[in-house]
Formats: structure tokens, sequence, C-alpha cells
């Protein structure tokens, strides 16, 4: 993996993309993960720190460890930040509230505040070709398991439907920023994540240039260490923030390590071998196909995700006009 010159390509095309955009710099939503940490240090590389703009917005769900870690990562760069606080917005919007009643249908005496929801997923993607089952989680305040019950599909959806708000409020804001001060904004959307369809759609998938959508998750390690991004971020547990009890992308979506999952969407893309892929993994050229299969029809099923609005154009009706 030439780092070296992966940082030139993206960099490059960030200037190109600003110039043609007519846009004086970035604006970037910072979480203290490794996608917008990473993404942050692409942008102060391609246009220096004056022409960057971070933006950090905690809610009072969200881990005080990613704050902390936004916060320093603008000291190194030494980039300009804005906080905002979304927690007026989200309580405005009902977010809470609605995630919230769907917690109490499980759980009578569940008290927002003390008690920690969380998604866990249940799948062998290496065995089997069934769905996924998603099952709701509830911890106390000391981390006791209160519940973990398979949460019905119309539940699982309504509660995505009300966390999804916090990534578009997050949105609303670094547009703010970038309408006010002329900025473009940066994605934070990795390869992973595009093809599986893990952001939300006018949420963290809104903006206007991308970086690190062509890596895959393992890949983005591998240039953050040489980029020479904070250990700690390097270190951390990958998670979505939005969900006070949940700890890692793992258990809620991917169901596998990060190497195991790029290896099979590498698979799925056409760049290594099944026989590959198993030499790579461990597992057996069945499982890699399994895994494969299962991958192949989620990215099917998030097309809308990546699509933008349809329309039928001019010349369908032209002659009728």
């Amino acid at each position: 993996m030439n780092t070296t010159q992966i940082v030139s390509i993206i960099t490059d095309h960030f200037r190109k993309t600003l110039k043609t955009l007519h846009r004086d710099g970035f604006v970037v939503g910072l979480s203290g993960g490794i996608d917008s940490t990473l993404t942050a240090h692409l942008a102060v590389e391609a246009v220096g720190p004056k022409k960057v703009l971070g933006v950090i917005m905690p809610e009072r769900e969200s881990s005080p460890e990613s704050k902390a870690l936004a916060m320093d990562l603008v000291r190194t760069l030494r980039i300009e930040h804005q906080e905002v606080d979304l927690t007026p917005q989200l309580e405005a919007l009902g977010a809470y509230e609605k995630r919230d009643s769907v917690v109490r249908r499980y759980l009578d005496s569940y008290t927002p505040g003390r008690h920690r929801v969380g998604i866990a997923l249940r799948q062998d993607l290496t065995g089997s070709s069934m769905p996924p089952l998603h099952y709701l989680t509830v911890q106390d305040e000391n981390g006791v398991m209160l519940i973990e019950e398979r949460i019905r599909l119309r539940d699982y959806m309504e509660l995505v439907a009300a966390t999804n708000f916090k990534q578009r409020s997050r949105a609303m804001q670094v547009y703010y920023f970038a309408d006010q001060c002329n900025y473009a904004v940066l994605g934070t959307t990795n390869r992973d994540e595009l093809l599986l369809g893990f952001f939300v759609k006018l949420g963290d998938g809104a903006a206007d240039v991308e970086g690190i959508e062509g890596m895959y998750k393992s890949e983005l390690y591998v240039l953050a260490k040489a980029m020479g991004v904070d250990q700690r971020v390097i270190d951390r547990t990958p998670t979505t923030d939005t969900l006070p009890g949940q700890k890692s992308q793992k258990g809620y979506f991917y169901g596998l390590e990060f190497n195991t999952l790029d290896t099979a969407l590498q698979v799925m893309e056409g760049l290594v071998t099944v026989s590959q892929a198993a030499e790579r993994t461990g597992l057996q050229e069945a499982q890699v196909k399994q895994v494969v299969d299962n991958l192949k029809r989620r990215h099917e099923t998030t097309t809308i995700l990546r699509a933008p609005p349809t329309g039928i154009g001019r010349a369908p009706i032209q002659h009728l006009l």
C-alpha cells in the first residue's frame, strides 16, 4: 500500500473539486472516530488549516470521549472549529421521545438517562442465508443487562427512524456553516459503509466531496497510521455514537471483523477470488461464498441510499408539451 501516492491522489481531488465547486474551503463534522479524523487530516494536507472548519456536535447521549478526541484533533491540526449542542434540536424533533416509546413496549420500567439502549445483531454470515435478527438491549447504569429481546421488524424500523434524526441534525449543522463560510462539506463515508448502506441518507451520507469512499475500513487504519493520526483514535472501537448502549459497529451491523468483511467485499467487487479470500481469512471457500452472497443481498436492498433522486427528464414528455 503506497500511502504517499494515495494521499497525493485524494488531496489533489480535494483541491480540484473545491475549485470546480467555487468554494473557499472545507467543513467536516468531527466525531472523534477514525473516518472523520482521517478526513480532516487529508483536508488540511490539501488546503491548509486556515481553510478547514471542524464542527463538533455533541448531544446528551453521545460519549464524552467523542468530544474530547475531536477537540484534541482541532488543536493538533490548528483548525478553526464550532461546537453545537444538538440536544435542544433533537428534543424539539421528538427524537428521544419517539425512540423511548418503542423501548417501553419491551421494558415498562425503562428510564431514559439511567438505562442505555442498544441494538444487537444476530446473523451467521458464514453459514446461513437467513436475514439478520435484531435484538433490543437495555442495560442499567452499572452495565447489567436488563433485557435482550428480539425486536419486531416494525418496531426496529421505527427505532432506527427516530435515531436517524441525530445524523440528519448533524448534516443540518455542517451545511449551515458551509453556507455561512462558502465552504464545501467533506463526506466521511468509507467503502464498507457505501457498499452496505451503513449511513443515513441526507445525514452522514450528505456531502459535497468524498475522499475515503474508495477505501475499505481496514485500509483506512493503515493510511491513518501513516498520516500520524492519534493512536487513541486508531485504537478506539468504531461506533456510530447514536445509541447510548451501542458499543460497536460490529455488533450492530457488520457482524464480522473488518479484515474478513473487507476481503469478502473485495470478492463481491471482483478484486480477489474466493480461494484467495479463503486463504486470507481462514474460512472455507463455501463460507466465503455464503458471506459474499449475504453482503450482495445487503448491497441490493440498500440501493435507495446510494441512488440520487430519480426523474424522467424532458425527452419522454416533450412531444406532449
